[in-house]
């Protein structure tokens, strides 16, 4: 299943749309929004993993730990499978505790994107990374 909790994205990466539409802003649903609806849905369909499609889905430990509380409580400390996209500079910062809980909660993937390993083209991109 896919399931959007936020739009935008912290970076400000000039050719982004994204950037320029929220302003570098990650807008997240309202915490008890996404509990309510991702228990409608696990509890209404048969889920067997869950694809966190937002342009961003994290953009701190306190973000991430909060989707696996979330998912946690939801499947009472079982976990779910579960990818997201988020950016390589935010994974490069999380600690090894924010990684631990990932995986407790059935954590599986994360999609990045990769524009270069060209520091001078990054630099152009403005992907401050």
């Amino acid at each position: 299943m896919q399931y959007i909790t936020s739009r935008g994205c912290h970076g400000r990466c000039r050719f982004c749309v994204m950037s320029h539409l929220f302003k570098g802003s990650l807008l997240l649903k309202p915490k008890n929004q996404i509990i309510s609806e991702l228990q409608s849905l696990l509890q209404s369909y048969e889920i067997n993993a869950i694809y966190f499609s937002d342009d961003n889905t994290f953009a701190s430990d306190s973000e991430a730990i909060d989707i696996c509380n979330i998912i946690n409580g939801l499947t009472n400390g079982q976990g779910i499978p579960w990818r997201c996209s988020t950016r390589i500079d935010t994974l490069s910062r999380l600690s090894a505790d924010t990684y631990s809980k990932l995986v407790d909660s059935g954590y599986k993937g994360v999609v990045v994107g990769i524009e270069s390993g060209v520091d001078r083209v990054l630099e152009l991109m403005g992907k401050r990374i």
